[in-house]
Protein backbone atom coordinates (compact mmCIF):
# COMPACT_ATOMS: atom_id res chain seq x y z
CA UNK A 1 0.00 0.00 0.00
CA UNK A 2 1.49 3.40 -0.90
CA UNK A 3 1.69 6.04 1.69
CA UNK A 4 -0.41 8.56 0.06
CA UNK A 5 -3.25 6.30 -0.02
CA UNK A 6 -3.41 5.74 4.33
CA UNK A 7 -6.00 8.51 3.92
CA UNK A 8 -8.16 7.21 1.61
CA UNK A 9 -9.14 3.41 1.79
CA UNK A 10 -9.11 1.27 4.71
CA UNK A 11 -6.61 -1.47 4.42
CA UNK A 12 -8.21 -4.76 4.81
CA UNK A 13 -8.31 -6.96 7.44
CA UNK A 14 -5.44 -9.55 7.93
CA UNK A 15 -4.61 -12.06 10.37
CA UNK A 16 -1.78 -10.59 12.53
CA UNK A 17 0.34 -12.19 15.14
CA UNK A 18 -0.92 -9.79 17.83
CA UNK A 19 -4.27 -9.44 17.15
CA UNK A 20 -5.36 -5.85 19.55
CA UNK A 21 -2.43 -4.19 18.28
CA UNK A 22 -3.91 -4.86 14.35
CA UNK A 23 -7.35 -3.97 15.81
CA UNK A 24 -6.13 -0.50 17.28
CA UNK A 25 -4.67 0.78 14.69
CA UNK A 26 -7.53 -0.50 12.15
CA UNK A 27 -10.15 1.54 14.24
CA UNK A 28 -7.49 4.43 14.43
CA UNK A 29 -7.66 4.28 10.77
CA UNK A 30 -11.95 4.12 10.39
CA UNK A 31 -11.49 7.14 12.97
CA UNK A 32 -9.58 9.29 11.12
CA UNK A 33 -11.47 8.31 7.45
CA UNK A 34 -14.80 8.91 9.29
CA UNK A 35 -13.87 12.45 10.71
CA UNK A 36 -12.12 13.51 7.25
CA UNK A 37 -15.57 12.71 5.79
CA UNK A 38 -18.01 14.41 8.48
CA UNK A 39 -14.97 17.27 9.22
CA UNK A 40 -16.61 19.20 5.88
CA UNK A 41 -20.13 18.37 6.41
CA UNK A 42 -21.19 18.33 9.76
CA UNK A 43 -21.76 21.58 10.45
CA UNK A 44 -22.17 23.99 7.02
CA UNK A 45 -22.53 27.40 7.01
CA UNK A 46 -25.82 29.68 7.63
CA UNK A 47 -27.02 30.93 4.29
CA UNK A 48 -27.48 34.71 5.37
CA UNK A 49 -31.06 35.03 3.68
CA UNK A 50 -32.02 32.69 6.75
CA UNK A 51 -30.02 34.95 9.32
CA UNK A 52 -31.40 37.49 7.81
CA UNK A 53 -35.27 36.50 7.97
CA UNK A 54 -34.50 35.26 11.23
CA UNK A 55 -33.51 38.76 12.66
CA UNK A 56 -36.46 40.34 11.77
CA UNK A 57 -38.49 38.23 12.93
CA UNK A 58 -41.81 40.03 15.23
CA UNK A 59 -43.25 37.67 17.67
CA UNK A 60 -47.09 38.00 18.47
CA UNK A 61 -47.17 41.61 19.51
CA UNK A 62 -43.50 42.32 20.00
CA UNK A 63 -41.56 45.09 17.91
CA UNK A 64 -38.27 44.50 17.49
CA UNK A 65 -35.35 47.12 17.49
CA UNK A 66 -32.28 46.63 14.87
CA UNK A 67 -30.74 50.35 15.47
CA UNK A 68 -30.25 53.00 18.09
CA UNK A 69 -32.46 55.47 16.39
CA UNK A 70 -35.51 53.25 16.25
CA UNK A 71 -35.58 53.00 19.76
CA UNK A 72 -34.79 57.06 20.49
CA UNK A 73 -37.90 57.38 17.96
CA UNK A 74 -39.85 54.99 19.74
CA UNK A 75 -38.91 56.50 23.49
CA UNK A 76 -40.09 59.66 22.26
CA UNK A 77 -43.89 58.65 21.47
CA UNK A 78 -46.15 59.84 24.62
CA UNK A 79 -48.94 58.95 26.27
CA UNK A 80 -48.44 54.84 26.90
CA UNK A 81 -46.36 53.02 28.69
CA UNK A 82 -43.34 50.63 26.76
CA UNK A 83 -41.88 47.79 27.87
CA UNK A 84 -38.87 46.99 26.74
CA UNK A 85 -37.55 43.68 27.19
CA UNK A 86 -33.31 43.51 27.30
CA UNK A 87 -32.88 39.54 26.34
CA UNK A 88 -30.01 37.62 24.86
CA UNK A 89 -30.85 34.34 21.81
CA UNK A 90 -27.89 32.36 24.45
CA UNK A 91 -30.36 33.48 27.58
CA UNK A 92 -31.82 30.69 29.36
CA UNK A 93 -33.89 32.80 32.04
CA UNK A 94 -34.91 34.92 28.95
CA UNK A 95 -36.50 32.47 26.96
CA UNK A 96 -38.45 30.70 30.61
CA UNK A 97 -40.27 33.65 30.87
CA UNK A 98 -40.79 34.80 26.90
CA UNK A 99 -44.23 32.89 26.71
CA UNK A 100 -45.03 35.02 30.46
CA UNK A 101 -44.38 37.85 28.83
CA UNK A 102 -46.65 37.60 25.87
CA UNK A 103 -49.32 36.81 27.92
CA UNK A 104 -48.49 40.32 29.61
CA UNK A 105 -48.82 41.77 26.68
CA UNK A 106 -51.99 40.50 25.83
CA UNK A 107 -53.27 41.68 29.18
CA UNK A 108 -52.17 44.98 28.94
CA UNK A 109 -53.28 46.08 25.46
CA UNK A 110 -52.49 49.82 26.16
CA UNK A 111 -48.90 49.19 27.06
CA UNK A 112 -46.32 48.90 24.27
CA UNK A 113 -43.85 45.72 24.47
CA UNK A 114 -40.58 45.66 22.87
CA UNK A 115 -37.72 43.52 22.53
CA UNK A 116 -33.88 44.06 21.86
CA UNK A 117 -31.29 41.49 21.53
CA UNK A 118 -28.41 43.18 23.27
CA UNK A 119 -26.07 41.17 21.23
CA UNK A 120 -27.69 42.90 18.09
CA UNK A 121 -27.83 46.39 19.28
CA UNK A 122 -25.50 46.97 22.04
CA UNK A 123 -25.75 50.76 21.92
CA UNK A 124 -28.81 50.82 23.82
CA UNK A 125 -27.70 47.94 26.25
CA UNK A 126 -24.88 50.49 27.14
CA UNK A 127 -26.85 53.80 27.03
CA UNK A 128 -28.99 52.34 29.85
CA UNK A 129 -26.69 50.39 31.68
CA UNK A 130 -27.58 46.66 30.96
CA UNK A 131 -25.86 44.41 33.08
CA UNK A 132 -27.94 41.12 33.45
CA UNK A 133 -29.83 39.19 31.26
CA UNK A 134 -33.56 39.64 30.77
CA UNK A 135 -33.65 43.62 32.24
CA UNK A 136 -37.45 45.05 31.39
CA UNK A 137 -36.97 48.73 31.57
CA UNK A 138 -40.55 50.48 31.68
CA UNK A 139 -40.69 54.04 29.99
CA UNK A 140 -43.81 56.58 30.15
CA UNK A 141 -43.45 59.88 28.07
CA UNK A 142 -40.22 59.18 27.75
CA UNK A 143 -39.10 58.83 30.93
CA UNK A 144 -37.63 55.51 32.55
CA UNK A 145 -40.20 54.50 35.41
CA UNK A 146 -39.28 51.35 36.04
CA UNK A 147 -36.56 48.23 35.54
CA UNK A 148 -37.06 44.85 36.65
CA UNK A 149 -33.86 42.62 36.79
CA UNK A 150 -34.03 38.84 36.02
CA UNK A 151 -37.00 37.01 35.14
CA UNK A 152 -39.01 37.50 37.43
CA UNK A 153 -42.50 37.91 36.43
CA UNK A 154 -44.92 38.77 39.11
CA UNK A 155 -42.42 41.94 39.92
CA UNK A 156 -42.93 42.68 35.93
CA UNK A 157 -46.42 42.31 36.23
CA UNK A 158 -46.46 44.64 39.46
CA UNK A 159 -44.19 47.01 37.70
CA UNK A 160 -46.50 47.22 34.77
CA UNK A 161 -49.96 47.31 36.86
CA UNK A 162 -48.47 50.39 38.55
CA UNK A 163 -47.48 52.44 35.54
CA UNK A 164 -50.27 51.69 33.04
Amino acid sequence: MFPSHNKLYVPCLQCPSQPSSHRKKHLDLLRRQNFYQTRRTFAPPTPARFLQARRFQILHRFNGFFRKADFDSARAETGTLMVVDFFATWCGPCKAIAPQVVKMSSTYPSARFYKIDVDEVPEVAQELSIRAMPTFVLFKDGQEVATVVGANPTALEAAIKQHV
